[in-house]
């Protein structure tokens, strides 16, 4: 399942929360003159998306839609589990976390049709804080991402990965600081109206 875990700060500017399936939440924040949007994803597993691909196809067409119903000046972060591990093509992802599965595909083709920047595969990671899944005999890999537009790249300052000791649970936990301020626009000094002269 999925769901948001807000801090007392974060609930005060909370708008809205909906969930358009039971794989895609999204969450509306209010900030100065405009909004963020938080979109919460849970993607079908490998093996899953293997013997019926059309329950991943539904998943990326949900998320897109939702995608495309938020205002361009919005800021738009899409975070969650893609059970995807990404190679590494010094473009999309910087460092390598996992070999590629069946879902791979359907992200990289999400990212790159929609002009999104993978936050924890773009910036600089200490190697050992790569994995974001440690499963049953050892095998750590990199299933959950942070995805944003990529006109959002001089915002983002810095990501983390940590697993706290008081959560139990196979996936570590991605912490991304953004700059949330706007510059504001000057008044233009006023212009005269040559036609009334």
């Amino acid at each position: 399942g999925i769901g948001f875990l807000l801090s007392p700060i974060a609930s005060k500017a909370l708008l809205d929360i909906s969930f358009p399936s039971d794989r895609v939440g999204l969450a509306t924040f209010a900030l100065k003159g405009r909004r963020l949007q938080v979109i919460c994803a849970y993607a079908p597993t490998a093996p899953r998306t293997f013997h019926d691909p059309a329950e991943t196809e539904t998943f990326y067409d949900i998320l897109g839609s939702l995608q495309d119903s938020i205002p361009a000046r919005d800021m738009t972060f899409i975070v969650g589990d893609f059970n995807a591990p990404l190679p590494a093509d010094g473009c999309l992802v910087k460092n390598t976390c996992g070999s590629p599965n069946t879902n791979s595909h359907y992200l990289t083709c999400f990212i790159q049709a929609r002009n999104l920047l993978a936050v924890n595969g773009f910036m600089r990671q200490r190697h050992r804080k790569l994995p974001t899944f440690f499963g049953p005999n050892n095998r750590v890999t990199r299933l959950d991402w942070m995805l944003c537009p990529s006109s959002l790249k001089n915002r983002l300052r810095k990501v983390t990965n940590m697993r706290p000791q008081c959560i139990s649970s196979d996936h570590s936990l991605l912490i991304c600081e953004v700059n949330l301020r706007w510059l504001r626009f000057k008044t233009p000094a006023p212009q005269p109206l040559w036609s009334a002269l």
